[in-house]
């Protein structure tokens, strides 16, 4: 169900670039960062392919610990930004979100992205942004 999911600890940079290259979420996720950054003046985030791929292993590192914890919180890093995106498997409880500000940040010029599946069917979306 989910795509570049990776199923295996990354051991080494090349993995991460396998893994995330060619990812249509990614993309789209950048895509639609640019539409809501656009329509709030904000400069559109850009690919720096290293920082991309660091930006996007941390996103999914965490999305995968949210997952296997089921708990939802945000990583204490002064360096990069977040937002937390969750949908419960059962549909009966509204998604849960953070926040919309940091999407639209005016300084942000970086997004990585990483999604992943709890045991129960749970979607967990983590998103960071550089600089924060």
């Amino acid at each position: 169900i989910l795509t570049n999911r990776p199923v295996s600890m990354v051991l080494d940079v090349s993995e991460i670039r396998t893994a995330w290259q060619d990812s249509d979420f990614i993309t789209d996720c950048l895509c639609w960062h640019n539409v809501y950054r656009q329509r709030h003046a904000s400069p559109p985030l850009t690919i720096r392919r290293s920082f991309l791929f660091q930006l996007c292993y941390l996103a999914q590192t965490w999305a995968n610990h949210l997952a296997h914890t089921n708990k939802f919180y945000y990583r204490n890093d002064k360096d990069i930004g977040q937002n937390l995106f969750c949908r419960p498997s059962n549909g009966l409880v509204q998604d849960v979100s953070g926040h919309f500000t940091q999407l639209v940040w005016v300084g942000s010029t970086c997004c990585g992205v990483g999604k992943a599946c709890s045991r129960t069917g749970k979607i967990v979306v983590v998103a960071h942004y550089a600089p924060p």
